[in-house]
């Protein structure tokens, strides 16, 4: 009995031991996460009185876009009272803007379409610069060929090409080695980050970096999502966010996604 019990310490010891990331891999993510407290809005559209139906059977995309746009940019609700809203084609959501259900128990959105639910986009410049130093882990600055692209405050996107451990290379996922941040300071040719770098980079892959301007507080909650076409040959996707920060997705039930629920 003893040794078996010693055999099952040194089994459980040397499994969490496994499960343990190396130090040198270890990065702090206290930073993650949404950092928007989302405040009740003052501004409230109730999707009824832009002419949704809330029958499963009438498409209900238009109702829903209007109501978004009355709030004319300003931070607000969009609500869908109880009822089954049809979707047949993609909403898609400008900053500061909540889509708020009853429930998910109550407020059902169909999604009949080989196409996203609910989309939430930012821009990107397209305007690259090099990288040319302090890209090594836990560093807070780097110093770029063109900072005149950059001012404080401004969100950033960093990337290189995939080396050689991609051996099947897909088109869709090019250059998925990187890192956002944002700019808190600039002297000279210097961009100081908000957050430490959290691997080695590598600057013969191409390293670069262009700013960007996320979607920001944008929420969608108390829902019931289902998608009800029958396609199976297209990556559609429930809610999709894209160069988004500070948004969120609470309270909701989502069935049947066609490539991800979110």
């Amino acid at each position: 009995m003893k040794t078996l019990l010693q055999l099952l310490f040194l089994s459980l010891a040397i499994a969490a031991q496994a499960q343990v990331i190396p130090a040198s891999n270890r990065v702090s993510w206290d930073n993650a996460g949404c950092h928007f407290a989302f405040p009740e809005p003052q501004l409230t559209a109730n999707v009824m009185a832009f002419g949704a139906h809330a029958d499963g059977v009438n498409d209900d995309v238009a109702a829903i876009t209007n109501a978004i746009a009355s709030l004319n940019g300003h931070y607000g609700v969009v609500y869908l009272p109880s009822g089954t809203y049809l979707m047949l084609s993609t909403i898609d959501l400008p900053d500061s803007v909540i889509i708020r259900g009853a429930g998910a128990d109550s407020t059902f959105l169909k999604i009949n379409s080989t196409v996203n639910g609910f989309t939430s986009c930012g821009n990107i410049t397209g305007t690259f610069t090099k990288i040319l130093s302090g890209f090594n882990k836990e560093s807070q600055k780097i110093t770029v060929a063109n900072c005149a692209l950059f001012s404080t405050g401004n969100d950033v996107e960093m990337h290189e090409d995939n080396g050689s451990w991609d051996t099947s290379p897909a088109t869709w996922a090019v250059q998925v080695v990187g890192q956002i941040s944002k700019v808190t300071n600039i002297i000279g040719d210097t961009l100081f980050l908000e957050d430490k770098l959290r691997i080695d980079f590598d600057t013969s892959l191409n390293l670069e970096i262009q700013k960007i301007i996320p979607a920001t507080a944008i929420s969608i909650e108390n829902l019931n999502i289902e998608r009800t076409d029958t396609s199976t040959s297209c990556s559609a996707y429930n809610i999709d966010f894209v160069y988004a920060k500070n948004c969120r997705v609470k309270c909701i039930e989502s069935n049947k996604s066609e490539g991800s629920h979110c």
